[in-house]
């Protein structure tokens, strides 16, 4: 055996883990950015990435035709080092030609457009574990499978970590991908100058590394392809934060502000300002006390200023928001304003002070994190921060005279949620419908209220309003909604659901004929393996799904989770590399009944740590102790899917059955169909506690069956 090629074959396959991770999350985020993504479309993602990953693994017959592997391994990964810059230029060229700025991709859309845009990179990075299984096996002339599997698992750790701590820290998109490209640039020509290849590989690799060097010295990309999502604005700002993409753009006079593609304001949308002040302030007799979430810097606080105002509390998790506000929109700061940089709920838990009007300035409950907004538990913890008669408003958007099926539902939703806390709730149409919630009076008399004020307003007066009118419109927006609504939870996002369930009404579908098709479809897909990979396959799906319900908790409770999404699939992977090492052990050493214990534990985890999220988690007062846990919960599944992998990779082979690419294709296309439907079916429809039962029951169920069929 040659010792040097081996040792570089496996920092090759470490290489091949980092540059997974890494650019999984960079596909993640930007088609996030691009599409205005929720948790359906991040579960579409991962599902498309998944799959096509399993698919470019499942390719064996044609790795069987590959003479020598090893040169298939170094143009792989040079053809991963050049890939994925091109794919993020044309996934903005596309973007802006077949959805222009303003016009939403619709779910089938989103689909197919990152099923055809990642699947170059997928195919390859999927095929080269082949190239990798099948190298070792030539080399060590033994079955490498779990060890390949477990190196690839510590590349991803560090992928993780170093995106986390570094990369994201001090590199724009763009970079990271040249620095992600350097690496299996570097991987390539070690392996080159290790093998008997011809050197003239070795110049050529040299030669391309070198001109993408070049093409990124003489391009900005990232501004580059931002211009062709913001075509006929003028970017101003594009910046990589920890929260998400900040892009400021401006037209004519006006900026506008995008986070991770969403518009959070324009200025100068005196309208809104005003609307989003007035109808709520007005009804308090001296408001002195007001805390403020999200949306000041649009002028939302010059309204607020009109008041004899002793504070405002502004809570924005982002400080570069902040930082671009102060820089291009003139945002002022008053002595009586105050900033805080952290997270509304945690703020809102952690101040001594009380406020005698909440305005929340939240987009709708399109995400698991910003459902948390919406929340009975959310209301509840505000409401013990609240002077008497104090008044908060939120709102949504939907017309006023007409609202559809799922519209009308989610509207129903927070009035049946506000109404469990507070004694009154009035609906105030505007360009958005505005909920007032108090447990003082309410009332639609906005002009008789404005006038014994003496407050003067472009918008919101007597000319633009009309007490009468108001009153009616607001009675008929009342007899839209239902009410029987349900109450929305943060481990049970009801809202989230239906805000999906709105989305998808646009282009003419619905949710659940969605997930009926995805379901069937990963129920006859395990038909194609064989036992073990069946158990692998459902393994897949319920630790894919474990992970899910982790990742949304840890945004629950510590309202956000782009910023560290890395460093928990680090978490995972560290324990998938734990699993892979455990499984030489000894007393580990694969047998039947321990695989069928096993995926006993599979499911068992994926009950239990529902059940903790959800009655365990808030109780805990030190935040550190808390992040520890939920990177345990992340170590705890990867260390039995490490284990459940290595021993089906065993068995496979004691049965002649293949060389381990099956074990990892199954459990890829398990973990697929469990990222897409937990996160966009199972946990907005049935919560958090009853989809770890199910979850358990697919495992109880597999484990029964193997049984009966005597393994």
């Amino acid at each position: 055996m040659n010792f040097r090629i081996g040792k570089t074959l496996k920092i090759a396959v470490v290489g091949a883990g980092f540059s997974a991770l890494v650019i999984q999350i960079i596909f993640l985020r930007e088609f996030l950015c691009v599409f205005l993504g929720n948790e359906l479309v991040a579960g579409v993602i991962i599902g498309n990435w998944m799959l096509l990953t399993a698919t470019g693994a499942g390719l064996g017959k044609w790795v069987k035709t590959v003479k020598n592997p090893l040169t298939g391994i170094i143009w792989s990964q040079v053809f991963i080092a050049v890939l994925p810059q091109i794919l993020m230029l044309l996934l903005s060229i596309l973007k802006s030609r077949f959805y222009p700025l303003g016009v939403m991709p619709g779910f089938v859309g989103t689909w197919l457009f990152s099923l055809l845009l990642m699947a170059p990179f997928c195919l390859v990075s999927g095929a080269l574990f082949t190239l990798f299984l099948k190298e070792f096996n030539q080399l060590f002339q033994d079955q490498k499978t779990p060890l390949i599997y477990g190196f690839e698992a510590i590349g991803s750790v560090a992928g993780g970590v170093i995106f986390t701590f570094f990369l994201l820290q001090f590199f724009t998109t763009f970079q990271i991908l040249l620095v992600v490209s350097t690496v299996n640039f570097g991987i390539s020509l070690a392996l080159v100058l290790a093998s008997k290849i011809k050197r003239i590989n070795f110049h050529l690799i040299l030669i391309i590394w070198l001109l993408m060097l070049v093409v990124n010295l003489a391009f900005d990309l990232d501004n580059l392809s931002k211009s062709f999502i913001y075509r006929k604005q003028q970017i101003v700002l594009n910046k990589e934060t920890p929260y998400g993409n900040l892009v400021v753009t401006k037209t004519g006079e006006q900026y506008n502000i995008f986070e991770n593609g969403l518009c959070l304001f324009s200025t100068d949308n005196v309208i809104t300002n005003e609307e989003s002040v007035h109808y709520a302030m007005l009804h308090h007799p001296n408001p002195k006390n007001i805390l403020l979430v999200s949306g000041g810097v649009s002028g939302i606080v010059h309204e607020i200023l009109k008041y004899k105002i002793t504070v405002i509390d502004y809570v924005e998790i982002n400080p570069a928001i902040i930082e671009a506000a102060k820089r291009f929109s003139g945002f002022d700061e008053s002595k009586v304003l105050e900033i805080h940089n952290q997270d509304p709920r945690s703020f809102i838990k952690t101040t001594a002070r009380k406020f005698d009007v909440v305005l929340l300035n939240f987009p709708p409950p399109s995400t698991a994190q910003l459902n948390g907004y919406f929340t009975q538990e959310f209301y509840l913890q505000l409401k013990t921060k609240l002077n008497a008669g104090a008044i908060i408003s939120t709102s949504l958007d939907g017309g006023s005279n007409y609202l559809g099926k799922e519209a009308a539902n989610l509207h129903g939703i927070l009035y049946q949620t506000l109404k469990s806390v507070f004694t009154n709730v009035l609906i105030i149409p505007g360009q958005a419908n505005y909920f007032l919630a108090s447990d003082a009076p309410l009332g639609s008399d906005i002009v008789k209220r404005l006038e014994n004020t003496g407050i003067e307003n472009d918008f919101v007066n007597k000319y633009y309003l009309d007490d009468e009118t108001v009153k009616m419109r607001a009675s008929q927006l009342q007899q839209l909604i239902p009410t029987d609504s349900p109450i929305n939870h943060d481990f049970k996002p009801v809202a989230y659901f239906e805000r999906i369930n709105y989305w998808l009404s646009w282009f003419g579908l619905e949710i659940n004929k969605i997930a009926a098709i995805v379901a069937i479809a990963f129920f006859v897909l395990p038909f194609f393996f064989n036992r073990p990979n069946q158990l692998m396959f459902v393994a897949g799906f319920t630790v894919s799904a474990t992970e899910v319900i982790v990742l949304l908790a840890y945004q629950v409770v510590f309202g956000y989770f782009y910023k560290d999404v890395a460093l928990l699939i680090a978490a995972f992977m560290a324990g998938l590399a734990m699993g892979t090492y455990l499984s030489g052990n000894d007393f580990l050493k694969f047998n039947h009944t321990k695989m069928l214990i096993n995926q006993a534990l599979i499911g068992f985890s994926a009950f239990v740590i529902p059940l903790f999220l959800v009655f365990e988690a808030r109780n805990f007062e030190s935040r550190f102790l808390l992040h520890l846990i939920f990177y345990f919960l992340m170590i705890i599944p990867g260390i039995l899917t490490g284990l459940q992998f290595s021993w089906v990779s065993m068995i496979t082979l004691k049965n002649n059955s293949g060389n381990g690419t099956m074990a990892y294709s199954s459990d890829l296309f398990g973990s697929a169909g469990g990222a897409l439907l937990t996160s966009a079916i199972l946990i907005p429809l049935y919560g958090f506690v009853m989809t770890g039962l199910i979850l358990a029951g697919m495992n109880v169920l597999i484990i029964v069956v193997n049984l009966i069929r005597k393994l």
